[in-house]
């Protein structure tokens, strides 16, 4: 999601990129099917700080850099096709598939992780690998980083997370709790709490400078793959594969609402939170409910406005 929220982009199964407007739910922009056909799948793209660049990451082991701007659309057939108008650069290091990406508040940094078990800092502007975070015995599944820029947490496959001081690039501490692979991670505003989700079906909230596990949701939720967290840090929202979403009070550590919906959730700097494409429809549509209305109903697009008062979902 753009830091403004006027946009989203997505990339599915297709292999296809699209960029969405927010406001009118329509898909603005479709990558040219030729141009990443030849990727098998795309993990997981990132959207720059000013809106300008999109990022993928997938199993060609490559991170591309797209300027939104220029790159061929299905949309506008007319556009002159060159070579150089595909991507701005390619990001080329790791030796196995980009499974995660993620880009620093400031917009200068892109962090990847890979199913090489690394971690790497890439200079935005120069496309230079500044370091390597190494310390996982499996596969990298998430990585984060703090509002701040001060520090990089990373969950595996190897079931447990890791937070690293971005400039020493050195690892201050493990999690370990997990019983399966860390789906998603955030990270409180303040930097004093984590919280993750795993395959394990269970979702843990963590005392960021002690590394203690605080409290530990499971069983119903099912298996949790996306986490956000208010712009006050005060509320966590979870998506999980049984169709639900749960909205977490952090200081009471309660349960507060239910809805009906699943997948990918986003907060951008309004306080707008925002789920997922429907998987059977493939369509997104946005419309209004107060929070306090319990009985909510399915869907997905979901927006958490930055007093906490409502929630806009279809």
């Amino acid at each position: 999601m753009s830091k403004d929220g006027k946009y989203i982009v997505s990339a599915n199964e297709d292999n296809r990129i699209k960029v969405w407007d927010f406001n009118s739910a329509e898909c603005i922009k479709t990558f040219k099917e030729d141009l990443i056909s030849s990727w098998n799948n795309i993990n997981s793209v990132e959207i720059s700080s000013d809106g300008n660049y999109i990022i993928s990451g997938g199993k060609d082991k490559k991170i591309k850099v797209w300027d939104i701007n220029k790159v061929p659309t299905e949309e506008d057939e007319n556009k002159p096709f060159t070579r150089k108008e595909e991507y701005s650069n390619i990001l080329d290091g790791h030796s196995d598939s980009v499974s995660n990406l993620t880009i620093s508040e400031d917009g200068k940094y892109i962090i990847s992780g890979s199913v090489d078990k690394t971690i790497k800092i890439w200079d935005f502007k120069t496309s230079e690998c500044l370091r390597t975070l190494e310390g996982h015995v499996d596969a990298i599944s998430i990585v984060t980083i703090s509002k701040d820029g001060k520090y990089i947490v990373s969950g595996s496959k190897d079931k447990t997370i890791k937070i690293w001081d971005f400039k020493t690039s050195e690892c201050l501490r493990t999690l370990e709790g997990h019983f399966g692979s860390i789906n998603s991670l955030v990270i409180s505003p303040d930097n004093k709490h984590i919280v993750s989700a795993s395959e394990d079906k269970k979702v843990k909230i963590w005392d960021f400078n002690s590394g203690k596990c605080l409290i530990s949701f499971n069983g119903y939720l099912g298996n949790t793959c996306s986490l956000a967290i208010s712009p006050d840090g005060k509320y966590i929202i979870s998506g999980s594969n049984n169709e639900t979403i749960n909205i977490w009070e952090l200081s009471s550590n309660k349960n507060i609402y239910t809805i009906d919906s699943n997948f990918e959730l986003a907060i951008d700097e309004q306080g707008f939170f925002k789920g997922s494409i429907d998987n059977i429809n493939q369509y997104i549509k946005i419309c209004n409910k107060p929070l306090n209305q319990r009985n909510l109903t399915q869907e997905e697009i979901v927006s958490f406005s930055k007093k906490g008062n409502f929630l806009e979902l279809n």
